[in-house]
């Protein structure tokens, strides 16, 4: 009998870990204290747009920029433009795809 509860129990932990694998990435974006006295200037072609935290303004990304990304890691674009997303076909659209900032219609 306790050879069975020791396999049963090695069993479990190894489900465990691999369910454990399996998950989904739950790590968030993590901000410090939003201070924006320290907060660059920025002379932006394209304008500004807050960054992934929500509290410095930065440049804008402009046509045929790469953009998106998760929390927009890879730029927002410029007013008038959208991210477009292009994975290979078959591929679905997750929130780590990166993008190019094209002419909205």
């Amino acid at each position: 009998m306790t050879f069975m509860v020791e396999h049963l129990v090695r069993l479990l932990a190894v489900c465990m870990v691999l369910g454990f694998g399996l998950l989904p990435d739950a790590r968030g974006l993590q901000c410090d204290i939003c201070d924006r006295s320290r907060c660059p200037a920025r002379d932006c072609p394209g304008g500004e747009v807050l960054d992934a935290c929500l509290c410095c303004h930065v440049c804008a990304r402009v046509v045929n920029q790469t953009c998106g990304g998760k929390f927009d890691i890879h730029g927002r674009c410029a007013d008038g433009l959208v991210c477009r997303i292009a994975p290979a076909v078959g591929t679905p659209v997750s929130e780590d795809h990166v993008g190019i900032c094209k002419q909205g219609t």
